[in-house]
């Protein structure tokens, strides 16, 4: 039986979609707006002189943000007026080897997002289940979460710690739980189960946060009929910005 090899690579991809209008005002109302509000003890948030700009403050006691049911505000040093969308992935080629009927292949990568000024984002994936290279026929990808089962033909990613196969690893938050809020996204974030729709959304946050860490543990089981051949793929992960 011709043995079958397996080799997807990972593509990172950034989208900003919906950009709104930046006015740089953020506090507005029909008779005023104010401009990077500056409240302390003193300072100046353009100190500019012939060659270089500086911003300047005396204390930082209100640092971090603070927010309402209508309202959301910002406080401490350096908070520029134009959103940000950041995003870097590692562990793009991967080979998950030489697969067979009794064990289950799997491998991971890892990926980090971050936004500022925006309502949060999400991350989708895109690409085919890995081909075969001779007959182009795909492995048969996962519709449902289901779990790993050696001997049946199985495509599938997710992105939490599993113990069957022993991959992967909980989004985690930095610096910590207060200042990020990126989570997996539904069909991705059970343990032990695993999902492959292409252009589904497999993490996301709801809300302006800072760095989360992803890590995506990709799994890949045959069966006695799947052809022999190497099979690749490419899946792009591509973040957008959401208002």
């Amino acid at each position: 039986m011709n043995s079958r090899v397996l080799r997807v690579s990972l593509v990172l991809a950034l989208l900003v979609l919906a950009m709104p209008v930046i006015t740089y005002a953020q506090f507005t109302s029909s008779n005023y707006g104010i401009e990077e509000v500056f409240i302390g003890g003193g300072g100046q948030l353009d100190a500019c002189g012939t060659a270089f700009c500086a911003d300047q403050a005396v204390g930082g006691t209100a640092v971090g943000d603070t927010e309402s049911t209508n309202f959301r505000a910002q406080g401490g040093f350096g908070t520029p007026s134009e959103p940000t969308l950041e995003m870097s992935v590692s562990g793009t080629a991967i080979n998950l080897g030489i697969l067979n009927t009794s064990t289950t292949a799997a491998a991971s990568s890892n990926f980090s997002v971050k936004n500022y000024l925006s309502n949060g984002y999400v991350v989708r994936v895109y690409g085919q289940p890995p081909k075969n290279s001779t007959t182009s026929v795909p492995l048969a990808a996962l519709g449902s979460a289901t779990t790993s089962q050696p001997g049946v033909e199985q495509f599938g990613i997710n992105l939490v710690a599993n113990s069957s196969p022993g991959i992967g690893a909980n989004p985690s938050q930095a610096p910590d739980a207060t200042f990020s809020f990126g989570l997996a996204a539904t069909g991705y974030g059970t343990t032990d189960n695993f999902r492959y729709i292409n252009g589904d959304v497999i993490a996301l946050s709801n809300e302006e946060t800072g760095q989360t860490n992803y890590t995506i543990s990709i799994i890949a089981n045959i069966s006695t009929l799947t052809s022999g051949g190497e099979y690749n793929t490419i899946l792009v992960v591509q973040t957008i910005a959401t208002f």
